[in-house]
This record gives C-alpha cells, sequence and structure tokens, in this order.
C-alpha cells in the first residue's frame, strides 16, 4: 500500500508504510493512501497511532533531503485533489500486438495488416496521454484486425493457389493450339 503525507507544505510520496513511519508525523498531520476516498489526518489511520506526536504545540521540523526523499509541489489547497490519479492507480499498458500485426502483414493479408500496425502503434501514444480507455480501444482494435487478416488469410491463400493452377492449366491448354 501506499502513502502520502504532507509536511511543512510539501506532498512526499508514494511512500512505503515504513518509511512514512519514519517521518516526524504529529495527530493532525494530512495523509491519504490508496483506498481512502479523501485524505485523512494521521491520527485517524490505527498503522500510525502509535507514531504520531501528540504534542502539537512545536510541529516537527522537517527535511525532504535527510529523509532522502525528493517532494512534490501540489496545489493541495484544490478540492478535487483527493480524487487525482497518482502513479500506483495507473493502469497495465495494455499490449500493443505490434510484431503479430507485422508478421500478419508479411504472410497473410497486406491490407488488414497495415490497419493493424496502425492501431498497434496508437496504443503507446494513447496511454502516455493518459487515454487508458483509448489505449485499450486500440489494443482491440488491433488484435481484432490480426485475427480478420489471418481468417482472410487462411480463406483466401488457398483460393489463390487453385486459381493460379487453373490458369496455367488454362494457358497449357492453350498452348496445345
Amino acid at each position: 500500500m501506499k502513502y502520502w503525507i504532507m509536511l511543512n507544505g510539501v506532498r512526499l510520496g508514494p511512500l512505503t508504510l515504513e518509511e512514512a513511519r519514519a517521518l516526524p508525523l504529529l495527530a493532525d498531520t494530512p495523509v491519504w493512501r490508496t483506498g481512502l476516498p479523501e485524505w485523512t489526518t494521521a491520527g485517524e489511520l490505527p498503522e500510525f497511532a502509535a507514531n504520531v506526536a501528540r504534542d502539537e504545540t512545536e510541529p516537527p521540523r522537517y527535511s525532504a533531503t535527510e529523509h532522502g526523499i525528493s517532494p512534490v509541489y501540489p496545489d493541495y489547497r484544490r478540492e478535487d485533489y483527493s480524487q487525482q490519479k497518482h502513479d500506483d492507480e495507473k493502469p497495465p499498458m495494455p499490449d500493443n500486438y505490434l510484431p503479430w500485426a507485422i508478421v500478419v502483414t508479411l504472410c497473410c493479408c497486406l491490407v488488414g495488416g497495415i490497419v493493424a500496425i496502425i492501431y498497434s502503434s496508437k496504443v503507446s501514444q494513447l496511454y502516455n496521454q493518459e487515454d487508458y480507455a483509448g489505449a485499450q480501444r486500440a489494443s482491440k482494435t488491433a488484435l481484432t484486425w490480426i485475427w480478420i487478416s489471418v481468417a482472410s488469410g487462411i480463406i483466401l491463400q488457398p483460393l489463390l493457389f487453385l486459381l493460379q493452377i487453373g490458369s496455367m492449366n488454362a494457358l497449357d491448354y492453350l498452348g496445345e493450339f
């Protein structure tokens, strides 16, 4: 589980529980972790109950470099801050199927393979733009075109072979005249 903590106006995170417990926390120190709908205080979370300082007259001094953590400076005053996506909430990137699209283009069906390559190349671009649904759609579309190309290759290759044999027989027949 990952934690984000506000100390002296600096957002720290993502942190492990051990890293978060090592920080000088007060009972009213803002804390957010995965699974919480919004920010809460360290004193309200059972995992920090034994670690928080109860004397809140003197806030603890904190230096991010002292703890080896690089600080992040967000706009903590925003109301929708707890709804923002954090790094560990990012879904995994869907498969782009690019190698399969290339193989299908070379072996089965040129047109369908090119369409599959185009959609395969869109997957990482959409994912990096944080359009996760679009990346998923592009991945599924690329896979669909790969299967269409394979199916058309299985159906068309024998037909083309038969047409080629038929045309050779027709040429042989014409050659007798």
